[in-house]
């Protein structure tokens, strides 16, 4: 199946074409925690959604994701993890280096506030899975 793989760039809107499938497979049962922690100070009102810079979280290849749905700030949930180099592919070592945070009252985050909770988990894919090519 063909799809596109967007980014905002300082130019505008940016993508690269993929023929990509899903695919199964297998994740571990020992993983790793990482800490979500603020890199900058922002002021949030109530429902409004931002961007905020985090410390960098070196996320390795060949390894899945998961929040923990507990919330740690009283701000804001944080909704999405960002990369600043865009997305990659799972085979690929990726950087959270931001986060989206949704704010559900007035507040604010400082520098070095735990804004959150990641689950990691290595994953091994099965004989089946064909990895995406770049089409253009």
């Amino acid at each position: 199946m063909k799809v596109n793989i967007a980014q905002i760039t300082k130019e505008g809107r940016s993508f690269d074409v993929f023929d990509a499938s899903p695919y199964e497979f297998t994740m571990a049962t020992r993983g790793k925690w990482e800490m979500i922690v603020a890199n900058e100070k922002k002021v949030f009102n109530s429902n409004e959604i931002m961007k905020v810079s985090v410390k960098e979280i070196v996320i390795p290849a060949e390894t899945c994701v998961i929040p923990c749905l507990y919330s740690r700030h009283p701000a804001g949930a944080v909704i999405s993890l960002m990369d600043s180099q865009g997305p990659k592919l799972i085979e690929q070592s990726r950087v959270i280096d931001a986060v989206l945070v949704a704010a559900y009252q007035d507040g604010q985050v400082e520098i070095d506030d735990l804004l959150g909770v990641i689950h990691i988990f290595p994953v091994a894919f099965t004989r089946s899975a064909k990895k995406p090519t770049k089409i253009r």
